[in-house]
């Protein structure tokens, strides 16, 4: 749409967005195309509608009642608040959510058949602690929450819900003063019907009143239920009358409450308390008081009222006590074990209730986790049971089991809440090639995590590592894995999962749950695809990282897929989560779903006809935990109906609850040693420095022509230019860092003092539409300034720009891209806040200007008081454009308004000053001595959700790099960036590359230091730089052994391959043995190499130990990576380093005999720099007959020289740890005797 007014032309470009979970709660993706004209496309986004009725029938149909003169449709949020006017529904609508007296008084009623469905979450008195919400449904009228129901939510908060003949449907929880509001819901009649009833779904001082209607919930409820009435939280006739509740006779498998107008005696409610976990002391003894509950309102709890008998027991003899026939008693054990305790209750009717509980007395070092667990699942009801196998496990307050929140993030530094040490992303951790540095940098992630546990009651379950093998470059979460290669991948698994999990022998510091199991790496279909992987594919490539992860590093979690791998969804398949990880690998953890990878079975994948059967296969399969709410919305009536066996829920039960035990969720205090981890260490100087040195040590040298180090004595001019030099991308699942650091800011800090300019343009833009750029601070004027330099911001931790900013700075330019983080972690919230920008705009000509503002969510531009772009709404970030004459050195005053509603935050104003940009930019890097160039990628590039469709640099990057090297070639390319990149003009033309991929809170400081020589860059790459996409066969071929995929099976011609990584000096290698020549798979091979540094300069080296298989009978790895080491060398030092091989690592794949088989015959073992760099090369032979070669001396003859070295060899008693005694244990029997004469004779007389 075009509008022309005066000078100015408007137009609007909007990315087409939709939102889905991901696996973590309260994350959305928003994924953006569309067809561009002046940069324009349509767009399909949720809206708020403000209800504001003129009419006097006050429909909401009618949109003339609605603020924004459209009424809500589906995808849509409507607010109804602050009005006087109620809102009538007589007609059938659709919306996402709708908010009744959010922070302010609001009515809606349902009337006459009218039918409101939400297909999210439902608000009554829903805000921050003064909202009023009234809902009526009458009349026929229906009322639909497909997800939650939420009524008098924070405190301050009051909801009233009245249902008088209609019905009100909700889909997964209803919530009655959930979060320390108050809620009152009165049944006069009709139906209310629940999937879900927990302790939550009626908390504080909320009420619940029935009268002549009826609720229905599934599943068993009733005990829940019967405490609430004993509570008074659910009363009938205002309390004049009896609360009626039957289970399964009404409707099959479901709990009815309805009321009586009459007062009926009913069994005592017996509460037993809390489960007691303590240490354990000689003659230990504690005070027990039941809470025990009669029908009469006005004697509640007192004992002879209503009730005349109470009796305590134990199971055990031993447990003794004081006053067995009392609700409060002193009990005694003389052993340390697990006791469950129960309290019975009888009334003067002979009606009887009783209540339980657990009391753990624990030895230091003997928790008795198992034992706990299985009598917790005994006392759990059903539904008790199944409330903790989704992601939100609510509260069993009975026993006092708090709820959890089992979703968090930790790649490469924990996810909020507030600041917390950010190390490089993934890969680059992976380009380190130094597991030993991921396992220090997983040690410290797991710090901070137990510290923001510590603080926030953050939880310690952590959804990292991603260990899914990085086959193909285009993956939009490449970032987030640390290779191709099978060997590094297991490497670095193994040293996070210890590094996260802990070394403490009792208890774990966090779980660590590595996904995506299994083959898992095409975004575009991975909720509605398969992955069909043949079987040697699949053990030889996808499982062993997962493997290694489980049997050496102990992980005690682990995510399985969205996606099918071979027909049957990863969650529901039993060969995947029981025959392989627990039969097999001996996984004893609990198996957590990727987020509504339960309801992708059936909605995605369309493999079960319902979401019942969706949760019943994934729960038989073995996946304990869903992230989601399938398990609860489906698994108690599945159970009901003998669709799945109760000891399924039972198993699963168990192992979450092993889990919370491990990690000391019940535990004294003293007890779990992570509970005094010194809180100062988060982003302290420790953490800090351990990120600084991950950065350092993860920049790989693609190219130097000598150009690299830099002299800081003698350069006396740096343009640093590119739009990756002033921003830090931290990349998906990261964290919020204190203080990070640019490329651009690095070099002036480490500059500073030497007299050097650096001048710095962005030159252009990584984005959609990137021939528009953001506007430079050189062209803008700061309010309350006078010099060019930016614009003030003022941020406030609201929506509408109310009262005093939290925060108040000049920024640059408004350029940003927040993701889900916050603009300052320490004062500004990640959710919910806004921003003012105000200045002036000074353009450098006279000309048209195309001004943009991109934005997630709402943000405005006012030009000299007149607002000039309207960009303003919820929605996924979205280009609003507006043409506008301006003129050269006239100062606009300038005004941008923004804010964010949730999710993703992003907020950009931009102009069309592309070309001149790129002219100033070519002019820069003339006018100075050397030329620094950023260029990559972003997280809008590729990110999960999004793969990426080619490996050339967005945008006008390639264009960039040729003008500035052209115009100074002593250019240096720097790479920040989440995927490779094919660059080869850069590669044949530009004298230094480095790649830094998203190098954490450190980069910048990390890249000056390797500029400058302060550090030698010694990382390498572990993934393969293809030239071209042409070079990849399709992304969802998953057939890395055919489709010539990886080093290990791609022979063409590489940009840059796998273990690439150049340094400031020179190694030689010199002296490869392998020994023995000859050995049976049984055996191991000890490889010895010597290293040098040659150079000038200390520095670090990878040796990389490849083996060949020579003639194999099938198709084999060219080459494949068996053993590594990183090494640092002074200049003239030489390093000896020995790698002990198995000769199992050689072994493939036999899909005949469904195992590993090692192929007899000569093997080629490669050592060298890079896969393509191979220095030296010796062979061996694996024999053919499981003993070795009865020439042990080697000389071509079986004779009595060798008769003679196998008795010298049987002389000696050390010979284990010696190549089997130097060949002389020919029988592979670990010792020299009769048994090697025996081998050595039958060859003798044989030959």
């Amino acid at each position: 749409m075009f509008e022309q007014r005066d000078n100015i032309l408007k137009t609007e470009s909007d990315a087409c967005g939709y939102g889905r979970p991901l696996d973590g709660r309260g994350r959305f993706w928003k994924l953006a195309w569309g067809c561009l004209f002046f940069c324009s496309a349509s767009v399909l986004y949720a809206a708020h509608r403000h209800w504001a009725p003129v009419t006097s029938e006050r429909y909401w149909s009618q949109s003339v009642n609605w603020l924004e003169a459209s009424k809500p449709t589906a995808g849509d949020f409507a607010w109804i608040s602050d009005v006087s006017k109620p809102c009538i529904v007589n007609t059938a609508e659709q919306v996402e959510n709708f908010s009744v007296g959010s922070n302010g008084t609001g009515r809606l009623i349902i009337v006459n058949g009218g039918v409101l469905t939400s297909t999210d979450w439902c608000g009554n008195g829903m805000g921050s602690g003064s909202s009023a919400g009234t809902v009526i449904v009458e009349a026929g009228g229906t009322l639909n929450c497909l997800e939650h129901f939420w009524t008098g939510h924070a405190v301050g908060d009051a909801g009233t819900t009245i249902l008088n003949g209609g019905t009100i449907h909700v889909g997964h929880q209803l919530g009655l003063g959930w979060d320390g509001g108050t809620g009152y819901m009165y049944i006069n009649s009709g139906t209310l019907t629940l999937a879900n009833w927990t302790d939550q779904t009626i908390s504080g001082n909320s009420v619940m009143d029935i009268r002549e209607g009826e609720v229905i919930v599934n599943g068993d409820q009733t005990d829940r239920i019967a405490r609430l009435i004993s509570k008074g939280a659910i009363t009938a006739y205002h309390g004049s009358g009896t609360v009626m509740v039957d289970y399964g006779q009404t409707y099959a498998g479901k709990t009815v409450i309805t009321a009586i107008p009459v007062l009926l005696n009913r069994p005592p409610t017996v509460d037993a308390g809390v489960m007691r976990n303590l240490l354990w002391q000689e003659n230990a003894s504690i005070t027990m008081t039941a809470a025990i509950y009669d029908d009469d309102p006005n004697h509640l709890g007192e004992l002879g009222v209503d009730y005349g008998q109470i009796l305590w027991s134990c199971a055990e003899p031993e447990v003794v006590f004081s006053h067995p026939d009392a609700a409060t008693t002193q009990v005694a054990f003389s052993s340390p074990g697990v006791y469950v305790l129960r309290c019975t209750a009888t009334d003067d009717e002979n009606q009887s209730g009783t209540g339980s509980t657990l009391v753990s007395w624990i030895e230091a070092g003997k928790p008795n986790f198992e034992e706990r667990a299985a009598r917790l699942v005994e006392l759990l009801t059903l539904s008790e049971k199944v409330s903790l196998l989704d992601e939100g496990s609510p509260a069993i307050s009975r026993l006092g089991i708090p709820s959890y929140i089992w979703a968090n993030e930790a790649l490469h530094g924990v996810t909020g809440p507030g600041i917390a040490t950010v190390f490089p992303q993934v890969i680059a951790l992976g380009s380190t090639w130094e597991p030993e540095l991921v396992h220090e940098a997983a040690t410290v992630i797991s710090t901070e995590a137990r510290i923001k546990n510590l603080l926030h009651n953050k939880g310690l379950t952590y959804w990292s590592p991603t260990i899914n093998l990085n086959r193909d470059p285009r993956w939009g979460r490449f970032e987030e894995s640390y290779s191709e290669d099978p060997f590094l991948l297991s490497r670095f698994a193994v040293s996070f999962v210890k590094g996260m999990q802990g070394d403490d022998p009792v208890y774990l510091k966090t779980v660590s749950s590595p996904k995506h199991y299994i083959a898992n790496n095409v975004e575009a279909t991975r909720h509605t695809g398969s992955s069909d992987v043949d079987m040697r594919n699949l053990r030889e490539l996808y499982l062993p990282a997962f493997r290694a992860a489980v049997q050496e590093a102990g992980a005690f979690s682990v995510m399985c897929a969205y996606n099918r791998v071979n027909g049957v969804p990863a969650c529901a398949n039993s060969w995947l989560l029981q025959e392989v990880l627990r039969e097999e690998w001996g996984f004893g953890g609990y198996v957590v779903s990727d987020c509504d990878a339960i309801e992708d079975i059936y909605n995605g994948h369309f493999y079960a006809a319902s979401g019942q059967e969706a949760a019943v296969l994934g729960i038989s399969a073995g996946c304990d935990l869903n992230c989601g709410t399938m398990y609860q919305a489906n698994l108690v009536q599945a159970v009901l109906e003998g669709k799945v066996e109760e000891a399924a829920i039972d198993r699963a039960a168990w192992r979450v609850l092993l889990a919370r035990l491990k990690l000391g969720h019940f535990e004294p205090p003293p007890l779990v040693p992570y509970n005094s981890i010194d809180v100062n260490l988060l982003d302290g100087p420790a953490h800090r420095q351990a990120a600084l040195k991950a950065a350092q040590r993860s920049i790989v040298l693609l190219k130097n022509d000598g150009l690299l180090p830099l002299d800081i004595h003698t350069v006396r001019s740096i343009a640093v230019i590119g739009p990756n030099a002033d921003k830090i991308i931290f990349g998906g699942y990261s964290g919020m860092a204190s203080d990070p650091v640019s490329p651009l800011r690095g070099i002036r800090e480490k500059t500073a003092g030497y007299g050097i300019a650096v001048d710095y343009t962005p030159a252009c833009e990584i984005s959609q539409t990137p021939e528009i750029i953001a506007i430079p601070s050189d062209y803008l004027i700061a309010a309350s300034s006078a010099v060019r330099g930016g614009l003030k911001g003022e941020y406030f931790n609201n929506m509408n720009r109310s009262g005093s900013p939290a925060l108040t700075r000049i920024d640059a330019g408004v350029n940003f891209n927040w993701e889900s983080g916050s603009p300052d972690a320490e004062r500004i919230v990640p959710d919910g806040f806004s921003v003012r920008w105000t200045g002036k705009l000074v353009p450098p000509l006279t000309r048209l200007y195309m001004l943009s503002l991109t934005s997630d969510d709402g943000s405005r531009l006012y030009l000299d008081g007149a607002l000039l772009i309207d960009n303003w709404g919820d929605h996924a970030e979205r280009t609003v454009k507006a043409a506008i004459l301006l003129e050269a050195g006239r100062e606009y005053d300038v005004r941008i308004e923004y804010y964010e509603n949730g999710g993703a935050a992003a907020a950009k104003f931009q102009w069309d000053f592309y070309q001149e940009q790129m002219d100033a930019a070519e002019a820069l890097a003339a006018s100075h001595e050397v030329a620094v160039l950023v260029v990559g990628t972003d997280t809008s590039t590729a990110h999960e959700g999004k793969d990426m469709d080619t490996l050339d640099l967005p945008g006008f990057q390639e264009e960039l790099i040729e003008r500035v090297t052209h115009a100074n070639p002593r250019t240096i390319v720097v790479l920040v960036n989440g995927n490779p990149v094919s660059i080869p003009w850069a590669q044949a033309n530009c004298p230094a590359i480095l790649e830094t991929w998203y190098n954490g809170q450190a980069a910048g400081t990390a890249l000056a230091d390797v500029l400058f020589g302060d550090v030698n860059p010694g990382g390498k790459l572990p993934v393969t730089f293809y030239r071209s996409v042409d070079e990849l066969p399709d992304m969802e071929d998953y057939d890395i052994i055919h489709g010539g995929r990886t080093y290990q099976y791609f022979s063409g011609e590489v940009l840059y391959p796998f273990g690439h990584g150049l340094s400031y000096t020179t190694f030689a290698y010199q002296e490869l043995k392998v020994l023995p020549k000859e050995a049976s798979e049984q055996g191991d091979l000890t490889v010895c190499v010597e290293i040098e540094n040659t150079g000038m300069r200390s520095g670090d080296e990878v040796v990389q130990v490849y083996l060949r298989k020579v003639n194999p009978s099938i198709l084999r790895p060219l080459k494949t990576l068996k053993a590594f080491q990183r090494i640092p060398l002074e200049a003239g030092q030489k390093g000896k380093l020995t790698f002990r091989i198995p000769i199992r690592e050689s072994a493939y794949f036999d899909v005949n005999s469904d195992a590993f088989a090692v192929e007899p015959g000569l093997y080629e073992v490669q050592v060298g720099s890079s896969s393509f760099d191979i220095r030296l090369t010796e062979s061996f032979t694996v024999s053919a007959d499981g003993v070795l070669n009865p020439d042990i001396v080697q000389d071509g003859l079986i004779n009595l020289l060798d008769l003679a070295e196998l008795v010298n060899w049987w002389r000696q008693t050390d010979c284990l740890s010696r190549e089997h005694c130097g060949g002389a244990d020919l029988d592979l029997s670990n010792q020299v005797d009769l048994g090697d004469l025996a081998v050595l004779a039958e060859s003798w007389l044989s030959n």
